[in-house]
């Protein structure tokens, strides 16, 4: 028998232990940056909703860049947001050096963005998408008169 065979379907090496062969599998040296909370979140999405393409990534050490783009796509477009909320409440820099009070209020006028992934983001069906305000139950809707 062979020490080491090569599986042309899944593309491994496997190496004999005793009476058994083992997948050579190799944990990745890769130093990459810590993730943000919108990283963690796609992580979790996907190891809880797509547990084969997730393990695929794990494997292919895919998983860590795309983890990483995420975040930082979603923390690019969490700042627009908050910059575009600023500008239509007249909140400015100068405004700040000049009164700090009425800066921070006009901030807080309107609420930020609640921890969840900016829209184009999210996956329908996911726990990123925004849910439901029906806490269930078998009553329908009923119509609002106008």
């Amino acid at each position: 028998m062979k020490d080491h065979i090569y599986n042309e379907q899944n593309r491994l090496y496997y190496t004999r232990y005793g009476d058994v062969y083992l997948p050579d599998l190799t944990y990745s040296k890769n130093n990459y940056p810590p993730l943000g909370k919108y990283g963690m979140l796609r992580k979790t999405y996907l190891k809880e909703n797509y547990k084969v393409q997730y393990s695929l990534m794990l494997l292919n050490d895919t998983l860590w860049p795309h983890l990483l783009e995420i975040d930082e796509r979603a923390h690019a477009m969490v700042g627009t947001m908050v910059t575009q909320m600023a500008k239509a409440e007249g909140v400015t820099k100068s405004l700040k050096s000049t009164d700090p009070l009425r800066w921070g209020a006009g901030l807080r006028r309107r609420p930020l963005p609640k921890a969840e992934a900016p829209t184009e983001l999210r996956v329908s069906g996911g726990h990123l998408a925004k849910r439901s305000n029906d806490r269930g139950g078998s009553r329908e809707r009923q119509p609002r008169p106008d």
